[in-house]
């Protein structure tokens, strides 16, 4: 085997595609990405034409054949590892936690992808809520997910992650499993920012931290250099040069006139009149008194309108985050641009499929692609220690 040999990865429910770019940037080779989604699957290929990209529900997908598709395009490629984040909805706390929803066994589907393929690690992320959630016989969750993984000769730990502690500017807690049939220890990534300056923290998370770590990246940190927009308005060309690390880094290799997806939704007037009398850091319940009785929703959503403070990482992307997202400064909802940069995505990754559409729609639009996504430089952060663990046994010359 060559030293220089680049690891594998195949991603499962792939989504827009935050895993697989995740593990690009961390140096792997992703081969194979299965979703049911049309729109979600236009943004993965787009981004992503050397990968195989399979558009159905992976239920009627043979893992055999998949494996088949892998060598014939691939050569003698194994997989190294298989990611995926099974739609979330039923273990969400936002949801109805219905035990009986189906979309709770998806992560059989990913068992059995991991028995034909025997990948060396498995990589499963998903919502904080997965963790207190019970299927119908009262077993929780993640006691059947540890024993299916145990059963096929996988162990497995499982660890809840922060997407600002890797320099994604949002807070996002989410729960991460790691399962390897490898003799190596599971390693979860050390965060590389905190909360305030690094210089001046004793403890961070109940532990004495160097001076190395970064201070959280800010909303302004994160889209101040994107150029400002009326209601309706799209641009495609950046007026000022980035400010922060961040926006160098969002911006790299994207030409001037290279920016896309940063188009505002067209608000009626009387919602641009509602989103003035909200300040930065606060909601609408915030200032429900203080609104006229003509300017107020028919019923009051706690997560919704709510303007993102500069100063402080945003609160987390959700797919709804059109609805749930006002930009610090202008009055209006943020763009899916923005939405990108706080989902730690490039500039240069674009999003296809519609703008916007109604949540009844079955299509996703750009939004919530977005907000579905697993932020890629958290993404990165975990490759990078399954990378570390896989080079253990590399550097041993131990067999796989």
């Amino acid at each position: 085997m060559s030293k220089a040999r680049k690891y594998t990865v195949v991603d499962l429910f792939c989504g827009a595609g935050g895993l697989t770019l995740g593990f690009r940037l961390a140096g792997f080779k992703p081969l194979l990405a299965i979703d049911i989604n049309h729109e979600a699957m236009l943004t993965y290929r787009r981004n992503n034409p050397d990968v195989i990209a399979i558009e159905e529900d992976i239920h009627k997908v043979d893992a055999e054949r998949a494996l088949d598709r892998i060598s014939n395009k691939f050569g003698d490629a194994t997989v190294d590892v298989i990611v995926g984040g099974p739609p979330c909805e039923g273990f969400s706390i936002a949801g109805d936690r219905d035990p009986n929803d189906p979309r709770n066994r998806l992560f059989e589907e990913l068992i059995r992808f991991v028995k034909v393929m025997k990948p060396k690690i498995v990589v499963m992320e998903n919502v904080k809520g997965l963790l207190s959630m019970k299927d119908p016989n009262g077993t929780l969750t993640v006691h059947r997910i540890i024993k299916s993984f145990n059963d096929i000769g996988y162990k497995v730990k499982y660890k809840v992650l922060n997407a600002a502690d890797y320099g994604v500017p949002q807070i996002r807690e989410r729960v991460f499993f790691i399962a390897t049939r490898l003799d190596v220890p599971i390693l979860f990534p050390e965060p590389t920012h905190a909360p305030i300056n690094a210089r001046t923290l004793d403890v961070f998370l109940g532990k004495r931290v160097s001076n190395t770590l970064k201070p959280y990246v800010t909303v302004w940190e994160a889209i101040g250099d994107l150029p400002p927009l009326a209601p309706g308005e799209e641009k495609t060309v950046y007026e000022k040069e980035p400010f922060t690390d961040y926006q160098r880094w969002a911006r790299k290799g994207v030409p001037k006139d290279g920016l896309r997806n940063h188009k505002a939704v067209k608000h009626r007037k009387y919602m641009v009149e509602r989103f003035k009398y909200i300040p930065p850091g606060k909601g609408l319940k915030d200032v429900w008194d203080r609104i006229p009785p003509h300017l107020k929703p028919k019923k009051l959503y706690g997560a919704r309108c709510r303007r993102l403070d500069p100063n402080k990482p945003a609160f987390t992307v959700t797919a709804h985050c059109l609805d749930e997202m006002i930009h610090p400064y202008q009055h209006r909802a943020i763009t899916p641009r923005e939405a990108a940069r706080l989902q730690s995505f490039p500039d240069w990754y674009v999003f296809e499929g519609p703008h916007v559409i109604f949540h009844s729609d079955p299509r996703q639009d750009q939004y919530e692609q977005i907000g579905d996504a697993v932020p890629p430089l958290l993404a990165k952060a975990v490759a990078e220690a399954v990378k570390t663990m896989l080079d253990m046994v590399f550097k041993r010359g131990q067999s796989y």
